[in-house]
This record gives C-alpha cells, structure tokens and sequence, in this order.
C-alpha cells in the first residue's frame, strides 16, 4: 500500500478506504507512480542482491537543503502565508474546508524520516514503516496556537469561495512584500516562488476525512519507544520548525512584522525601495542549485547510489523525482518484463 496514494483518495473515492494507515495490509488501487518506483527497486534489490526499505511519511515538515519552485515543504509556505497575511493586517484564516478543519492528520519532520531509514535498514531490512512525530490531531485543535506564535489573531474557514486559493487571499503584492523582508531582515535570498507553492499549500489543506498514520508495526519492531513520537503535540512540532527557519534567516522573526504595515501606500514605497536585481539573485542561485542537483546525480553510478546521497542530504524530493527517471527508463529496457508486485 501507499499511504500517500491511500491518504488522497479518501473514503468518496474508494470503498476499501481504512483508517488509520497499516503498511501492509490494503494496498490503494492503482496504476501510480509509487507503485511503479517500488516494483522497480524490488526487481532490482532480487536481480542485484541488495535489501530495500520504504519509509511512508505523512505531512512533512522539514528545511530542504536546497530550494527550488518545485519545494513542497508544508512547513515553509505555511509560515510565508502567515507572515504576508500578517504584513497585510488580517487574521490568519485557516485555507481550507471545514470538514479539512476538523480531519484528524499527523505530521512528521524530515530528521525523523532519516532516521527510521538508516533504523529499518540495519535491524529490518525489507519493510515498509509508516512514521508520524506527534499524535493525531486536527487543525481545529492546533490553528489558534499556531495563529499566536505568529502574533495573529485566528480565523475558521471561510470556505467554500468561488476561485478562492491561497495565492489570491494574500494578492498580487505577495511577492514584493517578500522581498522587502529579505532586505530589511537580511533573509536567505531565496526566490519567493522556492518558499511558497501554492498550489501545494491548498493541496494540503484539501482533504475533508481523517488520514491518521498508524506506527503498530513500529512498535511491534522494537523501535526505541521514547523515539516513536519526538513531540506531545503538533503545535509543538510545528513551533520548534518555525523558530528554526528563525534561526535560518528563512523567515523574519514574526515580532519584527507589524501587523498592516503594507497598506497600499506601504506595498507602493516597498515596492520602490526594492531592487529588481535582488529578486533576479534568488533566481539564479535557485537555477544554478537544480543544475547543479541534476549535474550530480547524472554523475551517479546506480540507482542504489542516487538513493543513499539524497537520502543522507535530506533531499528526499529529488530522490523520488530521479527515481521516476530510472523507473521509465527500466519500462523501457523490460517491456515485455512483468513487474514485481509487493
């Protein structure tokens, strides 16, 4: 089963929907991409002679090592909403439905993804392991906490608003407020389009069901119980990720932005005060980062080692894209070959 395909279906769209998520147990219907990726790595873990592992995350929170447009780091373009909502004077609305406002969810940060990898990989090799960092919870629960680190006022959902998304909510001038916070606070310099994917924000807040995690098989596996779920909360969770991208100079300090600074006029005066060279610099250094990336893993000898540099760099959505590339081409090379299922 893929928990990623099994969270986004949801009960509407497939009967044998369960919840919470056991990795082995149903298996969502397919064809999809995981699918394939796994098949792949099982026929040539049995040709190669190498064991696999598949570690299944929900939500991730976690600083990539590289930004990119393509970045879908939930944690990243939450707090970049947030603080554009605040620079504009609103309150933090929740943007999505209500019944995604009452869903019960995980989360899990990118650290503990690693570390069950290397985990399973040493003591069970050939096992697949869902893993969460907090206990279940809903945003109905968690939005008001969050709304306060920010210094906001909270906001339910609104929905539904025909055409409403969230590049919309915060408008055209989204992008020049960035980038006045990257002078002004000295903050990484970093295209606004590599920090906040929208389309991948609203995604995230769509689903309208509860998609809860289960980590049974963990802990039938031995897995060291006071490592099992590092935070008591997914405020907490989500706080200590803030205060890091803080600490980063990936987002100002919430206290530095004072709420409806960017009237009109303001947006105008920063607009001018901004200089179009800066916002080209972010786009180079995003450009020149996914040449680089790609120059790197061209150079790579296999796809066993594609997957353990990634991995160790943290850069687990360059993994997957890459993966895909080897798993077409492998279609290519075997077409009259029948896949491996798991």
């Amino acid at each position: 089963m893929g928990s990623d395909a099994h969270m986004s279906l949801g009960p509407s769209l497939w009967a044998g929907y369960a919840c919470p998520f056991d990795e082995d147990k149903t298996r969502a219907p397919g064809p999809l991409s995981y699918f394939d990726a796994e098949a792949y790595i099982f026929n040539r873990a049995k040709k190669d002679g190498f064991t696999w592992n598949v570690v299944r995350p929900t939500f991730i929170i976690g600083l990539a090592p590289e930004l990119t447009p393509s970045t879908q780091s939930f944690g990243i373009a939450l707090a970049t909403y947030a603080l554009i909502m605040k620079a504009q004077g609103r309150n933090l609305m929740f943007p999505g439905s209500e019944k995604s406002y009452r869903a019960r969810i995980n989360l899990c940060t990118s650290e503990k993804i690693a570390e069950v990898a290397v985990w399973s990989t040493l003591t069970h090799p050939n096992n697949a392991y869902n893993v969460v960092s907090c206990p279940e919870f809903s945003w109905k629960e968690a939005w008001p906490k969050i709304a306060e680190w920010f210094g906001m006022e909270p906001m339910d959902p609104i929905h539904p608003l025909q055409g409403e998304n969230t590049a919309i909510m915060m408008g055209e001038d989204a992008a020049v407020i960035w980038g006045h916070f990257q002078k002004k606070f000295t903050l990484m310099p970093v295209d606004f389009a590599c920090l906040l994917n929208n389309d991948f924000l609203d995604k995230s807040f769509m689903a309208g069901f509860d998609s809860v995690f289960s980590t049974e098989k963990l802990k039938r596996h031995e897995f060291p119980a006071d490592k099992l779920i590092e935070f008591g909360s997914a405020v907490d969770c989500m706080v200590t990720f803030f205060d890091r991208l803080v600490e980063e100079k990936v987002i100002p300090s919430p206290a530095s932005v004072i709420s409806g600074l960017y009237s009109v006029d303001a947006k105008k005066r920063a607009a001018e005060d901004l200089e179009p060279a800066f916002v080209a610099k972010g786009r180079t250094h995003a450009a020149s980062s996914i040449q680089e990336t790609q120059e790197q893993i061209k150079r790579a000898e296999s796809a066993e080692r594609v997957v353990e540099n990634d991995l160790k760099g943290g850069n687990v959505l360059t993994m997957v894209g890459e993966l895909a590339k080897l798993v077409e081409e492998d279609k290519k090379l075997n077409a009259n070959e029948a896949p491996m299922m798991m």
